[in-house]
């Protein structure tokens, strides 16, 4: 299963996207937590205020001013909501400004979670890539990582770390757990991952708004020579 978010403003701008190359180039189900009750025709949609302790998290956090823009709470938390809304099984969170090429092996998830709980896009220097998560739902520290994951929000806790972003969030509890993990990333500390990484063979991230405006990544991004030619959004 791939999980994704966005609201309204993201469906139009590069949502739409994620998911029409999604349904021509991957056959996992796809759960779209959405800020409405926007349809998506063949997908399955649901509210991500609905998640538990989502809204009255948000009310709490919304007039909140981020001194940096890695302690925008209100931001960055809604991704973890989605992510930690009792998923089971092998899933992964993809970032909605992700654009599909090529077509998803049925048992991509089982290779790249063969004997860990999970696979990511680590940086030696630099925080986490979190617009690409996967985890076993079915792994025994599962539970744990997921409640320890979005108490860090619910509970303030994430005022003791540096900044409040998923990424550093999620690197402190991975750390703190010291979980099995396979680093998707193998080109170290690269600031754009995810193209250079093996999920590069099926997917771009649009990262930040010059990429999505032009709909593809900058000749800089790329490290290992890949170059997929993708028409502009």
């Amino acid at each position: 299963m791939i999980i994704t978010t966005f609201s309204p403003a993201g469906y139009a701008q590069y949502g739409w996207k994620f998911i029409e190359t999604y349904k021509e180039f991957c056959n996992l189900p796809l759960v779209v937590y959405v800020e409405d009750d926007l349809k998506i025709e063949g997908v399955d949609v649901r509210n991500l205020f609905e998640v538990p302790g989502c809204r009255d998290f948000l009310e709490i956090v919304k007039g909140v001013k981020a001194n940096h823009y890695r302690n925008d709470v209100n931001k960055f938390c809604r991704k973890v909501f989605a992510m930690t809304d009792s998923h089971r099984g092998k899933y992964a969170f993809i970032g909605a400004d992700t654009v599909f090429h090529k077509k998803i092996p049925h048992d991509f998830l089982d290779s790249i979670l063969d004997g860990v709980y999970i696979a990511y896009l680590g940086r030696k220097k630099l925080h986490s890539e979190t617009d690409f998560i996967a985890f076993n739902g079915n792994h025994k520290i599962h539970n744990l990582f997921q409640s320890m994951f979005i108490r860090m929000y619910t509970t303030g806790a994430f005022q003791h770390l540096k900044y409040a972003c998923d990424s550093d969030v999620f690197d402190h509890i991975r750390t703190l757990l010291s979980v099995q993990e396979n680093n998707l990333n193998v080109i170290g500390d690269e600031v754009h991952p995810f193209v250079n990484s093996i999920l590069g063979e099926y997917a771009i991230h649009l990262k930040g708004p010059q990429r999505k405006m032009m709909g593809k990544c900058f000749e800089g991004d790329y490290v290992n020579q890949r170059r997929i030619p993708v028409r502009a959004i």
